[in-house]
């Protein structure tokens, strides 16, 4: 009966107009027997219960009685299901129907009828449904699911059914599987079982050193071990912390959840168990040490060794003071960069760029002098002159050459770029006019730009020039590709990618505002374009077989109150930073480009980003003359600090006292440090690493650059 039909005979089956509407109601009672099909039937079961009309539900009833299909007899106990009817109830035992469709059908109709040598051999699958149905509210279906239970005659079963008492505590898979003796097969499953179970002497039996235990626990999901700890603490049980900590008390410190160690401390604490706090101390999360060692210094307790008592008192001393170790306040104390000094030299300060194989800076000035400054030190190493103009531009090239280029007001006057070595100053070449733009390539190569709309390309190391091509007008920013071997030249209204080192055209796009500053992505294919109106815009390549294209997105990433004069991109950071000209420095994540926090820069009226190539200092030129020096490493630090001790290798131990006394963090933030360095240290103490490596710092203050 196709579905039309149907549903003619469902209006005519409950039709209540006079006289006719009782013919109507047996002639489709009379069409839905004679189809017998699922559909029918169902419809026939529905009016058997359902029909106000005492003779159509005989009828009905009577057709229903005689079906054989199993669709058939489907569609009648799916009706009893969902009914609970007792007619169709008492037609199910007469028949001795169980249903073959749904789980849910079947276990029911099973039940009901009695048919329980049907659901046994299938109890591991229908093992919820079981459960559910010893709650039922006929006492038969309810009395006959428990029978089923425990009855378990297959392993896999009995498993599922110890399964709901480990996982869900469930109170009735708990009274029957104590009652019928049911266990796991698997010893750390057993002894989970056991144990929740409050079955002392079998677990004992079992597990008298807790491995097994310790095992299930380490696999359990959280509410799992949340229950072992509760039993623990009824217990009462010293010997039992072991399957939380580990069977020395410390195997598993480091990776302990914030709950486990509260719980542990707590036990601990109520058995007095001094020393082991003291040693959960050294390996845990140094948040949670502070904690342990506020326990013991109330308790009044000390280390018996001499090297121990040491440490602990001044630990026990910092833990006392407030700590920047809290999750929620380390953001305020360990920004994403950090203050540290701020540069001045006669005459201004033009340009700076950072060595990559030492803590050196090259600062260029406006006195036609360069400088190499240590900023460890904060001392003047050398003073470079001889340049015929101011110093405008300076890098260092991949491999650590010094490349600086001058500039100049003067258009028609020639400018040159240098290089230098140990055994001195260096001419590479010239621009006509003053030279814009100055980047590292791969190697010993250097890109310059200039106001005579030229970009050359430089072998430093073979002092000569590599590739030149002249743009269709002067750039006003260049940037380099990570790996070196592409460029992003940006003119005034248009920009282009150039293959590197022989400057070969490839994607162009077009520029609605004039560039300041530019930063490719990861994979070269996307970059990051500051611009005059304070738009960093993300533009991508689109390529077809006769062009490619820079294409720009139509939202922008951010958009700073001024002109957007730099942009940095830290991919060993996950790190975007933009700077604008009104003196904000924003970062971004990388992936999400969500904000991660800004550093606002003293005086403002910023004009110039620079990051060192190992990504840990920032240097930002302001409109004073000046450059500021900022440490990114504040999260690096934070991170430090969110690790457990156990994690905590002696490098990073040197990481952390180059911080402990930095003027610079706040009082709380360099407690933190000095608390964690002290512990980890002590409890490194012995172990042996053969490259612990440099960690650099800039010294703190205010400094003027000598160059006389």
């Amino acid at each position: 009966m196709d579905a039309r039909t149907l549903e003619k005979r469902r209006r005519e089956l409950y039709n209540g107009i006079p006289l006719l509407g009782r013919s109507l109601r047996r002639r489709a009672v009379a069409a839905l027997a004679a189809d017998g099909s699922a559909g029918a039937v169902r419809e026939l079961a529905q009016a058997a219960v359902q029909s106000r009309d005492g003779v159509i539900r005989d009828l009905a009833l009577a057709a229903i009685s005689q079906v054989a299909k199993p669709s058939a007899i489907n569609a009648v106990c799916a009706v009893w299901y969902e009914t609970r009817h007792p007619t169709l109830g008492d037609l199910l035992r007469e028949q001795g129907w169980v249903a073959t469709t749904t789980p849910e059908v079947r276990v029911y109709s099973a039940l009901h009828v009695g048919a329980l040598a049907l659901l046994s051999h299938d109890a591991a699958g229908l093992m919820g449904l079981l459960l559910e149905a010893c709650g039922d509210s006929e006492p038969q279906i309810a009395a006959n699911a428990r029978a089923v239970l425990r009855s378990l005659t297959e392993q896999s079963a009995r498993e599922a059914l110890c399964g709901f008492v480990i996982d869900d505590d469930h109170p009735i898979a708990r009274e029957i599987a104590l009652e019928m003796g049911y266990l796991p097969e698997e010893a750390p499953r057993r002894a989970l079982f056991l144990f929740l179970t409050e079955q002392w002497e079998r677990y004992d039996a079992l597990d008298f050193d807790q491995r097994f235990l310790r095992t299930a626990y380490e696999a359990a999901a959280e509410g799992i071990r949340r229950r072992v700890r509760e039993k623990l603490r009824l217990t009462g049980r010293a010997d039992f912390l072991t399957i939380v900590v580990g069977h020395d008390y410390r195997a598993r410190a480091a990776a302990m959840t914030p709950e486990e160690l509260e719980f542990v401390l707590r036990m601990l604490q109520g058995q007095q168990a001094w020393d082991r706090v003291w040693a959960l101390a050294l390996e845990i999360l140094p948040l949670w040490s502070a904690r342990a060692l506020g326990i013991l210094r109330r308790a009044g307790w000390q280390p018996r060794d001499a090297a121990d008592r040491a440490v602990f008192a001044q630990c026990a001393a910092l833990a006392a003071e407030e700590l920047a170790l809290d999750e929620a306040v380390m953001p305020q104390h360990f920004p994403c960069a950090l203050f540290q000094a701020q540069l001045r030299a006669p005459g201004r300060i033009n340009d700076v760029a950072f060595s990559p194989t030492d803590s050196r800076l090259a600062v260029a000035t406006g006195v036609r002098k360069l400088a190499l400054w240590n900023y460890e030190t904060a001392q003047t190493e050398r003073v470079l002159s001889g340049f015929e103009h101011s110093v405008g531009q300076v890098i260092f090239t991949r491999s650590g050459q010094l490349v600086c280029a001058e500039r100049t007001n003067v258009t028609t006057s020639a400018t040159g770029v240098y290089g230098w070595s140990g055994d001195g100053l260096f001419k590479l070449g010239e621009h006509q006019g003053s030279i814009t733009a100055l980047a590292a390539l791969a190697g010993d190569l250097a890109l310059s730009a200039g106001r005579d709309a030229a970009v050359v390309v430089w072998d430093v190391a073979g002092r000569k020039e590599r590739a030149r091509r002249v743009m269709p007008a002067w750039p006003r920013a260049v940037c380099a590709a990570r790996e070196g071997d592409a460029a992003l030249v940006l003119l005034q209204r248009e920009f282009y990618r150039l293959t590197a080192p022989a400057l070969d055209p490839g994607a162009w796009g077009r520029l609605d505002s004039t560039p300041r500053s530019a930063a490719f992505l990861p994979g070269n294919d996307a970059a990051l374009i500051g611009r005059s109106n304070g738009q960093v815009r993300l533009y991508e390549i689109r390529r077809n077989q006769q062009w490619e294209q820079w294409i720009a997105r139509a939202d922008f990433m951010t958009e700073h109150v001024q002109a957007a004069v730099g942009i940095e991109v830290l991919p060993e950071r996950n790190y975007i930073l933009t700077a604008g000209h009104e003196g904000e420095v924003r970062f971004f994540d990388l992936a999400s480009r969500a904000s991660l926090g800004q550093a606002v820069i003293p005086g403002g009226g910023v004009t110039a980003l620079h990051v060192s190539p190992d990504g840990a200092f920032m240097a930002v030129g302001s409109a004073d003359a000046s450059f500021s020096l900022w440490d990114l490493r504040m999260p690096d630090v934070a991170a430090l600090l969110r690790t457990p001790l156990a994690h905590i290798t002696p490098s990073a131990v040197g990481i952390l006292d180059a911080w402990a006394h930095n003027p610079k963090l706040s009082v709380e933030a360099r407690r933190a440090v000095q608390f964690v360095a002290a512990l980890a240290r002590h409890r490194t103490r012995f172990d042996i690493e053969l490259e612990t490596g440099v960690t650099h710092t800039i010294m703190a203050g205010e400094f003027d650059i000598e160059i006389e």
